[in-house]
């Protein structure tokens, strides 16, 4: 009888050439062993694919999109090829700390918590370690998280139910964001989060969340999609904006530079 898995890793590329191998490298130097690693390649034009084959790791499993999904529903097709009640989620460009999956997994069989987050620090485009930490509370609800994404999908874990149930949106909203909200509010509970750094947050120029007016209309567009009113939109939306610009303030070089594996 095949053991049952503990989580599905899913991990979409799209000309990810420069960063793909330390972020597989991270997933499969994890403490816990029993996951496996769907990486969905989303018709990379580099080669991605190359370096994805070039693993012998019986724990990944590989997919190709036949046409450019982009990332909603490439995301949900890696959700719908998971075989383990948890799924966790890592960019391309993102490097995990090793012992990510056993704290946040552990946890979830213990509390029976449907999501769970951590915290991250951040490494510049080149690897190198940044002085600052994101910090997160220890729960959100739906009216929190309004005000605040602390749900990062790299930093986070869920139960795959629930993924299933509320998948990604399309791209002109924040796709994440707005399954997040629909999890907490529809299914009235907590996600809750561990307040240390279990993932490097990848700064790069092409980086979404750092397009502070494409962030302010796509979070709008959010609230518009959840059925906020004008008045919760613009009493949320000041939140939203202040702790976006929060986050980044201050990033530099950390006095004694830290680096992650590069590729070339």
């Amino acid at each position: 009888m095949e053991k049952k898995l503990r989580c599905s890793v899913v991990m979409i590329a799209y000309n990810a050439e420069k960063y793909i191998n330390a972020a597989i490298d991270s997933v499969l130097a994890q403490t816990m062993e029993d996951f496996e690693l769907i990486i969905v390649n989303d018709c990379s034009k580099d080669s991605t694919e190359k370096i994805i084959k070039s693993y012998t790791d019986p724990r990944i499993r590989y997919f190709k999109n036949k046409e450019n999904l982009k990332i909603s529903k490439t995301r949900n097709y890696g959700v719908s090829q998971a075989k383990a009640d948890y799924v966790a989620f890592i960019d391309s460009d993102d490097v995990w700390l090793n012992t990510k999956l056993e704290r946040q997994v552990s946890f979830m069989e213990k509390t029976g918590a449907k999501i769970c987050y951590s915290g991250y620090g951040f490494i510049s485009d080149d690897g190198t370690l940044q002085n600052k930490v994101f910090n997160v509370p220890k729960q959100v609800n739906f009216k929190r998280l309004l005000k605040q994404n602390v749900i990062t999908p790299s930093a986070s874990v869920f139960s795959r139910d629930l993924l299933i149930k509320y998948p990604f949106y399309a791209e002109q909203v924040h796709e994440d964001f707005v399954a997040f909200l629909q999890m907490l509010k529809y299914e009235n509970i907590l996600a809750y989060g561990i307040n240390d750094p279990l993932i490097y947050y990848r700064l790069t120029n092409n980086s979404k969340s750092r397009n502070k007016l494409k962030a302010f209309v796509m979070t709008l567009r959010s609230y518009k999609e959840l059925g906020l009113n004008v008045f919760q939109r613009l009493y949320n939306l000041p939140f939203y904006v202040l702790n976006g610009l929060k986050k980044y303030r201050g990033i530099k070089n950390a006095k004694n530079p830290g680096y992650i594996k590069k590729t070339t």
